[in-house]
């Protein structure tokens, strides 16, 4: 399987989905939308090194579109970019901000994210041949949750400390998202009856194959 994972800045995707990265048997890519250079606690060098630092961690591939922060909007030449890349990677799935993230650079990441997930399966101007992926997956909003109903859970119990050892290498950012990553992996994983869980939503209807109703009658 491979993943293509797209944040507007570098922790986004970590914070999202590092559980998920964190997996085995995974081909994992992240697209960092912007270098973070908005950030009030480090520069644009810094939190481009703090990712690649994380990237190691997850032993995934690391793209940089370098939009300017606060810039980060739906607009036909940054979509066909993503488009490009989607059709470079051919991942299985894409996963990004959900909709109504707090976050405006979050909103106009998935906005973008979403266009190119449709373009890319379809005929575009881009030099490679479509590429059409499974389905479009949304991360719970670290800027704001209220109204975030996860569709499914990942059990991350397992990989939980590759996950935050990936997150702590955003040190500029460390003292306030680790709490707070803490808090919402351990809420979802108690009520799902595990210890420590990613919630997500997705673009597409999820199918169950015959062995997955089987595993669910075993739980």
């Amino acid at each position: 399987m491979k993943i293509l994972a797209i944040g507007a800045h570098p922790d986004d995707v970590e914070i999202g989905c590092g559980g998920l990265l964190a997996g085995e048997g995974i081909s994992k890519h992240i697209l960092h939308l912007s270098n973070g250079e908005t950030s009030k606690y480090a520069d644009r060098e810094t939190r481009r090194g703090e990712a690649e630092a994380a990237a190691r961690v997850l032993a995934a591939e690391i793209h940089f579109f370098d939009i300017p922060g606060r810039q980060i909007t739906d607009n036909e030449t940054d979509s066909l970019r993503v488009v490009s890349l989607i059709r470079e990677v051919q991942p299985d799935y894409l996963i990004t901000h959900w909709a109504l993230d707090g976050h405006p650079d979050h909103r106009g990441a998935h906005d973008l994210v979403r266009r190119a997930f449709f373009l890319s399966g379809a005929r575009t101007e881009t030099d490679a041949p479509p590429w059409k992926c499974r389905n479009l997956l949304y991360f719970h909003p670290f800027s704001s949750g209220y109204g975030f109903t996860p569709q499914f859970v990942l059990d991350i119990t397992a990989v939980y400390g590759k996950k935050m050892e990936a997150l702590r290498c955003h040190r500029s950012q460390e003292s306030f998202i680790v709490p707070q990553v803490e808090a919402v992996s351990r809420y979802f994983g108690q009520n799902s009856g595990v210890d420590r869980a990613e919630p997500f939503r997705a673009e597409m209807p999820l199918v169950l194959h015959s062995d997955n109703l089987v595993e669910l009658r075993r739980q």
